[in-house]
């Protein structure tokens, strides 16, 4: 694309076309600040940038939505397994703190800053009904991911925050300032997060090796001080965790060991032919590869 051949794109037809955040968030999306990016609006990321968007506006009309059902918010009435998915929340809310944060004022990452935004969202958009009815954290971490998305797309994130005012029995004091979304402070990371723990909560994975060579389960979940226990897999079904010592965590031969000695080690591995045991360097989680 250049001048010389008269083959430039008038942005302005863009704008008129999708809107100027929209635009925005595509360029900050394509590629970190210091790399060209070949401008093309028919490529993935300007689809998954509506997608985003779009998931965003759902998200505040269906907390809207969950307050109005009758019920007064109430989060004693929330169960073990809703406690727990509030707890997730509330986990995913300070890591994307934490992350943004650090992008926006660290390394100018925005590309890899709205990827952690989309995985804030993610976790939003998979809450039930009941955590959004009467679950503080849903709100709090909806509050947070709106005021991060606002330096790069002001427009939508300000009706975005509007909608939010406006959400009836509304738990947190986040929604009862006032004011638009620009004037609201930057989140902060909760010092509770910050607090490393004394064990953490490790899944265990096995594979095997059969005559086409080993077969492969896929997982990507992130885990962060703090975050608990990623969902463990075999074959991509729940399996089991296993507790251990902070500090032997990143010590791939007694972690090996003393999931060996534990019960899931002793029912799913103690009669197996280990051929390597592999601990994740980023998320809390080991993969045995056996033979079948």
């Amino acid at each position: 694309m250049s001048k010389s051949k008269h083959n430039g794109l008038d942005p302005q037809e863009v704008v008129q076309q999708y809107g100027v955040d929209t635009i925005r968030l595509y360029i900050l999306y394509a590629a970190p600040p210091e790399q060209d990016i070949l401008w093309n609006v028919k490529t993935d990321a300007l689809p998954g940038v509506l997608r985003w968007q779009s998931r965003l506006w759902q998200l505040v009309t269906k907390l809207r939505g969950a307050r109005q059902l009758g019920d007064v918010p109430n989060p004693s009435l929330l169960k073990k397994k809703e406690l727990a998915e509030a707890k997730k929340i509330w986990d995913n809310k300070n890591y994307a703190i934490q992350e943004v944060t650090a992008h926006f004022t660290e390394d100018f990452l925005f590309n890899a800053a709205l990827s952690r935004l989309m995985g804030l969202t993610n976790t939003l958009s998979s809450a039930t009904v009941r955590v959004l009815q009467h679950s503080v954290e849903f709100e709090e971490a909806l509050a947070a991911l709106v005021i991060m998305t606002a330096p790069m797309a002001p427009h939508l994130a300000s009706e975005l925050w509007a909608g939010l005012c406006s959400v009836k029995k509304t738990l947190s004091p986040l929604l009862l300032r006032g004011g638009d979304v620009l004037q609201q402070p930057w989140p902060i990371v909760d010092p509770k997060y910050l607090e490393a723990p004394d064990f953490v909560e490790l899944s265990v994975l096995y594979f095997w090796l059969d005559d086409f060579g080993p077969r492969v389960n896929k997982f990507g979940n992130q885990w962060s001080k703090g975050c608990g226990a990623l969902e463990p897999q075999i074959n991509n079904k729940p399996c089991g965790t296993v507790t251990i010592p902070l500090q032997v965590s990143k010590d791939s031969s007694q972690v090996q060991q003393l999931v060996l000695e534990s019960p899931i080690g002793q029912k799913l591995l103690s009669e197996r032919s280990i051929k390597r045991a592999i601990l994740s360097p980023r998320t809390a989680l080991i993969n045995f590869l056996v033979d079948e």
